[in-house]
């Protein structure tokens, strides 16, 4: 089984729509099974749902406002990171075409999870998105503490953002039967996760909340765990990644030239991809 995993990244997520929007353009799909992380699992939905350039436009109009992601969010009483702005604004002028995504995974029996972080136990939860639910779940992969407050409920658990807990999930997909799996990256090839003051001050708004605090802390551990996993020998495995460079881009980024930069970065590393494959 061929499987596609989308790495989150915040606004760096840009890259991997552009890697996507190359795949789009050569009609590149062989994947049976999807797992995208936070700002991944968005740029999934609209791959699936053959959105060409829906991405971007995101990214470069609606998510570089400074009604998205702004201190003046934080005065007014909302999230520094304004999701429910985001969400009820995407979907009213560029939406996901969220029947389009279920319609062909259905008729391709093909699969979808969006990661997310359970906050009561501290651990990854792989949710399938249904057509009630899909925006919402997707909102969960992409909340991240701190940045937004508000609680996000599916079926009665409050969730996070997916990559505290499994930033990049390859032992999931190995263990539903991946064969070869494509992870496409939001960081460069050398990264490294450090603990970072941000991090440390963060956990401090959860001290009452033990398992967001540790998950909080030990995030770098983590993340740089699951690298050595993703670069390990494995028998009868393939696994290919895609990792941008020189990498301008931050999480936080709303420069437009390097959000336009970082995309068309992301199509010539699709492209090149698909011609080492012998896609194309």
């Amino acid at each position: 089984m061929k499987t596609l995993i989308v790495e989150g990244g915040g606004m760096r997520g840009v890259y991997s729509a552009g890697v996507l929007q190359a795949f789009q353009e050569q009609g590149y799909n062989p994947y049976s099974l999807y797992i995208g992380i936070s700002a991944g699992s968005c740029n999934i939905s609209s791959f699936l749902a053959q959105q060409q350039h829906r991405d971007y436009r995101s990214y470069s109009w609606l998510m570089s406002s400074k009604n998205f992601i702004s201190f003046k969010n934080v005065l007014q009483g909302k999230s520094f990171m304004n999701l429910d702005w985001l969400w009820e604004v995407n979907q009213k002028y560029n939406p996901i075409d969220v029947e389009g995504a279920f319609s062909y995974l259905s008729q391709n029996s093909k699969k979808f999870l969006a990661v997310v972080s359970n906050l009561e136990i501290g651990l990854p939860d792989y949710v399938q998105p249904t057509l009630g639910n899909w925006m919402e779940v997707l909102k969960a992969s992409c909340a991240i503490p701190v940045f937004y407050k508000n609680k996000i409920l599916i079926d009665g658990i409050q969730y996070v953002d997916g990559g505290l807990t499994d930033p990049l999930p390859i032992k999931k997909a190995i263990e539903m039967g991946s064969t070869e799996i494509l992870v496409i990256r939001s960081q460069e090839f050398s990264y490294v996760k450090k603990q970072s003051f941000k991090t440390i001050i963060g956990s401090k708004f959860f001290a009452k909340h033990k398992a967001l605090k540790e998950l909080m802390l030990s995030h770098p551990t983590v993340y740089n765990a699951q690298v050595e996993a993703l670069r390990a020998n494995y028998q009868n495995i393939k696994i290919h990644e895609i990792c941008p460079k020189d990498l301008k881009m931050g999480g936080l980024t709303k420069d437009k030239s390097l959000i336009e930069y970082t995309y068309q970065q992301g199509i010539n590393d699709g492209m090149k991809y698909l011609l080492e494959q012998k896609a194309i």
